[in-house]
């Protein structure tokens, strides 16, 4: 069975604060063991004038002799501050 290039979702969050928010991104397989990935995060469907959080990453796996490493880097757009934000991470998979 054949592997999908491209895994999407989306989810919707109600709350009690009376906030309904749709969050969705895509992942894609570009090369084996590499992954890029957007999605876009806070749209508020009760008013559009709220800004969104967009934002776009890549993760990289590679097999050692003991398991996995990766790298994971993602960039976020934060319409509230003036610095948007780098997240970088190292998963170990043993």
């Amino acid at each position: 069975m054949n592997n999908p290039n491209i895994i999407a979702a989306i989810e919707f969050e109600n709350s009690n604060a009376e906030t309904n928010y749709i969050r969705f991104g895509a992942e894609y397989n570009i090369f084996e063991n590499l992954y890029l990935r957007g999605g876009v995060d806070k749209i508020d469907i009760g008013n559009f004038d709220i800004p969104v959080r967009p934002s776009l990453g890549f993760s990289y796996f590679h097999a050692l002799g003991f398991g996995v490493v990766g790298f994971n880097y993602a960039f976020a757009i934060e319409p509230y501050s003036s610095h948007d934000q780098h997240i970088v991470g190292l998963n170990i998979n043993f």
